[in-house]
């Protein structure tokens, strides 16, 4: 869906993402440092962000991530959220689901492991509302 698509899609729901799909990363092959999909959140400031990750593309065995949160006012200009990546599987975590009101306008995700790993199947989606 592009961004115009989603940006309709939410004037007539009033809901981002209301299908709940993987918008974030959908069973994605992440290597370190890997980026998310960005989410154009308009003015929905209240979320939610659920995520998990794998060692095996299957899904059967859960590998342990370390995941930053980041925000954009324009989708080109990205800042590193300390508070909420505090919030986010830090190292001895697979999973998490979130709830949080800010004010940023774009959002994504980025795989910050340094313990050579290697890749993680992550699944991982974001929905907000006014």
């Amino acid at each position: 869906m592009s961004n115009m698509d989603a940006r309709i899609a939410t004037r007539q729901t009033g809901m981002i993402n209301e299908q709940g799909e993987l918008n974030l990363w959908d069973n994605a092959a992440v290597a370190e440092n890997g980026v998310s999909n960005e989410v154009f959140l308009g003015n929905y400031p209240h979320f939610s962000i659920a995520i998990e990750a794998f060692a095996d593309e299957g899904n059967t065995t859960e590998q342990d991530i370390t995941v930053n949160f980041e925000v954009s006012p324009d989708g080109e200009h990205w800042f590193f959220c300390s508070e909420l990546t505090q919030r986010l599987p830090q190292g001895g975590d697979s999973k998490k689901h979130i709830f949080e009101t800010m004010g940023a306008r774009y959002a994504r995700l980025v795989r910050d492991d340094e313990d050579g790993t290697g890749i993680a199947y992550i699944n991982a989606f974001m929905q907000a509302k006014p």
